[in-house]
């Protein structure tokens, strides 16, 4: 997201998304070609046009294709293991954008919780529930 938007602009463009909506955008915000997820292609591209006007348009559509891609790594994952999480718990800067989680939870269809803890404190977290 930073090569096309401050942390200040996605804050303010992202209090015009209407997460509930889509963008019928179809963005893949890889950031370089070759990049090994959601699929291991040395060849895939990112798809980062048409870019609309609108800057919260676009922000939205990186927000969906991001999603996307998360969607088919927990796809990977029930494929591998028979199972989903029945929650995701979601820390670090991105987790405090309620559009942006909105969205996740939308497209991965899995209830998303932001973690109200610093980062430090939700990896410990995760550590201990690891065992």
């Amino acid at each position: 997201m930073s090569q096309f938007f401050s942390d200040l602009e996605i804050k303010e463009l992202s209090r015009q998304i209407n997460p509930s909506k889509n963008t019928s955008l179809n963005l893949l915000p890889l950031n370089s070609k070759g990049e090994r997820f959601p699929v291991n292609n040395a060849n895939l591209e990112p798809i980062l046009d048409p870019r609309p006007v609108s800057d919260s348009l676009y922000l939205h559509a990186l927000f969906e294709g991001l999603a996307k891609i998360e969607l088919k790594g927990w796809e990977k994952l029930g494929e591998l293991t028979g199972s989903l999480p029945k929650k995701i718990i979601t820390i670090g800067g991105g987790s405090e954008n309620p559009q942006w989680r909105k969205i996740r939870e939308k497209i991965i269809n899995i209830p998303i919780v932001s973690c109200k803890k610093t980062t430090s404190f939700g990896t410990a977290l995760l550590a201990i529930n690891a065992k």
